[in-house]
C-alpha cells in the first residue's frame, strides 16, 4: 500500500519518477497493490480513459497494464469550479468491495471516501 500526492505545479523529472515509481510498484512481487492519494490530474476522463494533456496520458498508459482505478466521481469541487475526480484509490486487483464519498469535513473542500477491503 502506498500514498501519492503530485502537486498540481510537479515538475517533469518528478512526474517521471512517480511513472517509475509506480511501473516499479506494479510489478512487485506483492499479490495485493493499493495506491491511494491525490494524483492532480483534472483533465483526464476516467469514463473513457483519455486526456489530451501529456502526463496524463503517461500516467494512463502506465496504469493500464497492470492497475485499476476505482473512483468514479468527482472527489474534489469548490464554488462553481467543475468537479473533478483527483484522489484515485488504484489497486491491481479486486480486493476493494465499495468505495463510497462522503461529504467534506469541516472546511475541508476534499470528499473523503471510505474503503471496505474484502
Amino acid at each position: 500500500m502506498g500514498t501519492i500526492y503530485r502537486s498540481p505545479n510537479s515538475r517533469p523529472d518528478n512526474d517521471n519518477d512517480l511513472l517509475t515509481f509506480i511501473n516499479n510498484f506494479s510489478s512487485s512481487v506483492y499479490d495485493y497493490k493499493l495506491l491511494l492519494g491525490d494524483f492532480n490530474c483534472p483533465n483526464i476522463n476516467w469514463h473513457s480513459l483519455s486526456s489530451s494533456v501529456a502526463f496524463d496520458k503517461q500516467f494512463l498508459d502506465t496504469l493500464k497494464n497492470f492497475l485499476s482505478q476505482l473512483v468514479r466521481i468527482p472527489t474534489r469541487s469548490r464554488g462553481m469550479d467543475t468537479p473533478h475526480i483527483l484522489d484515485l484509490v488504484i489497486s491491481n486487483d479486486n480486493i476493494i468491495d465499495n468505495i463510497e464519498c462522503k461529504s467534506p469535513m469541516g472546511k475541508v473542500t476534499t470528499l473523503y471516501c471510505l474503503l471496505n477491503v474484502n
